[in-house]
């Protein structure tokens, strides 16, 4: 099984591609059964969640049991990197598989996707899922000009404490209702109902794509449950934390004047005032999602279809935790754009396998062909995805 090269776009062929294969059997005499293969799919997005951020990666002040499992029962790739370290083009990206030059969402102010660019769930709809998103987009419109058997997101932002979400049926929607709960366990809690109450004759697709720890636009508040995690607790100073004071020789124009350095310039309204405070903030924020994951997966297990189902975990770019003085992403070093990969697919991923490739690229379900029945392409979204072909891996995915 060694070898694989991977790219975040063929992490996502493989569980949205192959769903995809079997989705066509109207068209071409697929029996009862081979219908009833059809994975479920969920995939976790976390926002600025860093690949060294689990327990199983070595981080002992972290507790991860959840996603620590998903580690220990499907496969890591450890050199996942984004193109575009910001929020807004990188979801773009999962959504579409094409570079956000390509998609016109470069910037998060430039949010809106090209017309024309299917989205994997577009595709996994067409194929007979019912799919639900849940969470943050950021993409202009919050893809509700996409159907959705369920949705519960909002435009932008969110308030942690007071979120305003717009909910959805059958591609219906109302208006934004301000809720008063922290607002990763709302989002959860409305995954969990809708799993809980779905109809199980087909399968579903669920978006669960978290808000926490995210910051800049509006200030980062913690779960009360968790205000005194990491208490007392050291943190590291990383070895390069001073280079500020050196003005950053060798380096660019641009590294020297960025205004996400700790404790002396501000993101927006996100002004972290230590390397401890920030620290410790953003690990609150990991392990509410860590907290989330095991929540999904306890539903799907009590339903029986954990196995079932494949999960994908991920993040739209990483986090500078101190790291040359940054805190926040955009730059282009590796705690800024080097992402967490981890698939459990059980019968399909093999578990505990961790994979080293260094790869990059956009990212979904791709343009892959039927390799034993595995893997399917719909024309409409390989013409439009970029980067790697997914072919290789869903042969050694694909048992």
């Amino acid at each position: 099984m060694s070898g694989w090269d991977v790219s975040r776009r063929e992490l996502l062929a493989v569980i949205a591609g192959a769903t995809a294969a079997i989705g066509t059997s109207a068209a071409n005499g697929s029996t009862v059964h081979q219908r009833a293969r059809r994975p479920n799919i969920v995939f976790f997005l976390g926002e600025g969640l860093r690949h060294d951020e689990f327990g199983f990666a070595g981080n002992a002040m972290l507790k991860t049991p959840h996603m620590d499992r998903l580690a220990r029962e499907g496969a890591v790739f450890r050199n996942g990197f984004c193109t575009n370290a910001l929020c807004l083009p990188s979801r773009a990206s999962f959504l579409t598989g094409a570079y956000s030059h390509t998609t016109g969402a470069t910037t998060n102010d430039d949010d809106t996707v090209k017309p024309g660019f299917p989205l994997v769930t577009d595709l996994l709809c067409e194929a007979g899922y019912e799919t639900a998103f849940i969470g943050k987009s950021h993409v202009g419109g919050a893809l509700l000009d996409h159907k959705w058997d369920y949705y519960f997101g909002f435009k932008g932002q969110a308030d942690y404490l007071h979120p305003k979400v717009i909910e959805g049926r059958d591609s219906q929607y109302g208006e934004p209702k301000p809720y008063n709960r922290y607002v990763d366990d709302l989002l959860t809690d409305k995954a969990v109902d809708w799993l809980t109450g779905r109809n199980a004759e087909k399968p579903f697709a669920l978006f669960l794509w978290f808000y926490a720890p995210h910051s800049p636009h509006s200030p980062f508040y913690r779960p009360r449950r968790m205000l005194n995690d990491f208490n007392g607790t050291a943190i590291p100073v990383p070895e390069n934390f001073d280079e500020d004071q050196k003005n950053y020789p060798d380096r660019s124009q641009a590294v020297r004047t960025a205004t996400n350095k700790i404790g002396t310039t501000a993101v927006f309204v996100d002004d972290p005032r230590s390397l401890e405070e920030l620290v410790k903030d953003h690990y609150a924020g990991v392990q509410s999602n860590d907290e989330d994951v095991g929540r999904v997966m306890d539903v799907l297990a009590r339903k029986g279809t954990l196995d079932e189902t494949a999960i994908l975990l991920s993040s739209d770019h990483g986090f500078f935790l101190g790291e040359h003085t940054f805190y926040d992403k955009r730059l282009m070093y590796e705690p800024s754009i080097r992402i967490p990969m981890i698939v459990r697919w059980p019968g399909h991923v093999p578990a505990g396998v961790t994979r080293g490739q260094y790869r990059c690229g956009p990212d979904p379900a791709g343009d892959c062909r039927p390799e034993g029945g595995a893997i399917y392409a719909r024309p409409k979204l390989s013409q439009s995805c970029e980067g790697q072909a997914g072919d290789r891996l869903a042969q050694g995915l694909a048992l």
